[in-house]
């Protein structure tokens, strides 16, 4: 293994292995604990050697204009139970899925973690979240984005009496734009 590739692999894994607990909790408390979610880290370094691979691949890598093997092949595996996300989610499982990456990621970068560089917390901008959700995911959601853990986040929603609803008496605040304009 390359020593650039062996360093991409395991700081990815570390990644991960602290990244899954923080996605775990924040998916746990949208969906109100009732399913069990998970990553998995799929690398070809797990299972090969990648000089080796380099060599073997060479030729057709050549012809294909593209390198088939190295760290830019890696992915995550998202799991339902024990189950890809993709094959046995509904639409409302895979979007609660996705969001709750994304507010994890927010929490992740916002806590002591090593790539912790800012003062401030992410800016976070969710477009269109509610759609496929039920209405208690969504009650959990505003719930979980109004809590401290987050900075500043701007929501669009195409339909103001639906986030209006939503808000209720908070201290959001609503804009409505058209064609550019903030009215």
């Amino acid at each position: 293994m390359t020593p650039l590739a062996e360093y991409i692999y395991q700081k990815r894994s570390e990644f991960i292995e602290r990244f899954i607990p923080i996605f775990q909790s924040v998916y746990n408390e949208i969906a109100g604990g009732n399913e069990q979610v998970s990553l998995r880290y799929i690398s070809q370094l797990q299972d090969r050697n990648l000089p080796e691979a380099f060599v073997r691949t060479r030729q057709r890598d050549l012809i294909l204009g593209w390198t088939s093997q190295g760290v830019h092949k890696d992915e995550l595996e998202m799991l339902l139970g024990d189950y890809p996300l993709k094959r046995v989610g509904s639409q409302g499982q895979q979007k609660t899925y996705l969001l709750a990456m994304k507010l994890a990621q927010a929490l992740y970068l916002s806590t002591d973690s090593p790539v912790h560089q800012f003062t401030d917390s992410p800016i976070l901008l969710l477009d269109d979240i509610f759609d496929k959700l039920d209405s208690e995911r969504v009650e959990r959601i505003i719930s979980l984005v109004r809590s401290e853990r987050f900075g500043q986040i701007f929501i669009t929603d195409t339909d103001r009496q639906h986030l209006t609803n939503l808000l209720g008496n908070t201290d959001a605040r609503i804009f409505h734009v058209e064609k550019g304009v903030i009215q």
